[in-house]
């Protein structure tokens, strides 16, 4: 009984880690999308700047989250 309630835990923590994995190279599309979208209309140092700096506060704003939660 311990040995499947590990393999299904293990199991489990296999398909988050494949999960977030693909949730990150989604993020990374769609911020690399945004980039090509402005860069059309701004150039690509303009459309650089914004895209990080869109970046920067998604980051910040999910760190503001997890440190809330974590008191």
């Amino acid at each position: 009984m311990l040995r499947k309630s590990v393999v299904r835990t293990g199991a489990g923590l296999a398909f988050l880690g494949l999960a977030a994995l693909l949730a990150l190279t989604g993020l990374g599309l769609c911020i690399w999308a945004i980039y090509l979208w402005l860069a059309v209309s701004m150039g690509p140092t303009g459309a650089a700047a914004i895209t990080g700096a869109m970046t920067l506060c998604l980051a910040g704003g999910l760190t503001w989250i997890a440190i809330r939660l974590s008191r």
